[in-house]
This record gives structure tokens, C-alpha cells and sequence, in this order.
């Protein structure tokens, strides 16, 4: 019987199961080895599957970092970016007087915009997911709006799954 071996890529806050390896930047006590996503210190093909949730978008390079990811992966890449057209967010950009999406944020994709940086590092999406995490549930007045307002728009971030192509004819 052959074990999946996950690796979770930036869950130094939070971590979805002590059974994967869990890597960050940063060391706390959700992490199993420290280092930088754009130089894992991994074999070729090790983990069946990389999963990252709300990390991309903090990236330097995000096309050096999943090209990493990439090597280091022989399945399938689960991850999550924020959704550039999520209707809060382009409210808080027009009210704000900051140019930048967020404080954090460097990157920022549309669904085009990403399926291209994932086949440009060896992922085909399979699947796209408008989703809100638990921190941007909808509550009252908002849970009316996100029943009003299309998916695409009414959803703060967008999960993408995708398959590793290395290996594939």
C-alpha cells in the first residue's frame, strides 16, 4: 500500500492535518520544515500532492515557486488565490486611497491570468471553485447581496484544482 505524501505550503497560522509535511517561511509549531517555496528542499516527485491555500499572492515569484512545486509534486496541486472581482473587495479598493489590492498582497490573477502561470509551470487546471472561507462568510445584509449577485462576484476567493503535466504524453 502506497502512502500519500501532502505537503501544505504556507501554514504557518493553520494547517488543514499534522499528516502532511507542513512547510513555511516562517517556523511555529505548525511547521515541519522551514524554508522558502522557491527552494524546497525536497527530492523530484515526493509528494503525491501540494496544497496551497491563500499563499501565492505573497509571492516574489510566484511562477519560480510553483515551478518548485511542480518538481517536487507527481499528482495534483490544490490551491486558492483571492478573487480579484469579489465585490467587497473592488468597494474597499474605490473607497480606499491605497492603489494596492491589499497590504500584503503582491500578485493578483484572473481566471485566465492563472491557468496560464499554471501551464507555464507544468499544471493543467482541472477545476475552478468560487468559494468563501470561514473569514469572509456572509453575515445579514451581505448574505443578501452574495444571494443577489453572481457567484463570480459575490465570492472572495477562488479554489483551482490542477494536475502536474511532467511525466504525461
Amino acid at each position: 500500500m502506497v502512502l500519500d505524501m501532502i505537503l501544505e505550503v504556507g501554514c504557518r497560522l493553520r494547517r488543514l492535518s499534522n499528516n502532511n509535511i507542513g512547510v513555511d517561511l516562517r517556523m511555529s509549531n505548525l511547521i515541519d520544515v522551514q524554508a522558502d517555496v522557491h527552494f524546497l528542499p525536497f527530492r523530484k516527485r515526493v509528494f503525491t500532492r501540494t496544497i496551497m491555500f491563500e499563499v501565492l499572492e505573497h509571492l516574489v515569484s510566484p511562477e519560480r515557486a510553483l515551478s518548485e512545486v511542480s518538481r517536487v509534486t507527481n499528482g495534483d496541486l490544490m490551491l486558492s488565490i483571492p478573487n480579484i472581482f469579489y465585490f467587497g473587495r473592488i468597494v474597499r479598493h474605490l473607497l480606499s486611497t491605497k492603489s494596492e489590492i491589499s497590504y500584503d498582497h503582491s500578485n493578483a490573477w484572473g481566471q485566465a491570468e492563472i491557468i496560464n502561470v499554471l501551464a507555464k509551470t507544468n499544471f493543467q487546471v482541472v477545476e475552478f471553485r468560487f468559494f468563501n472561507t470561514h473569514y469572509h462568510t456572509p453575515r445579514g445584509f451581505k448574505k443578501l447581496l452574495d444571494f443577489l449577485i453572481p457567484n463570480h462576484l459575490s465570492k472572495h476567493s477562488l479554489f483551482i484544482y490542477a494536475q502536474n503535466n511532467v511525466g504525461i504524453i
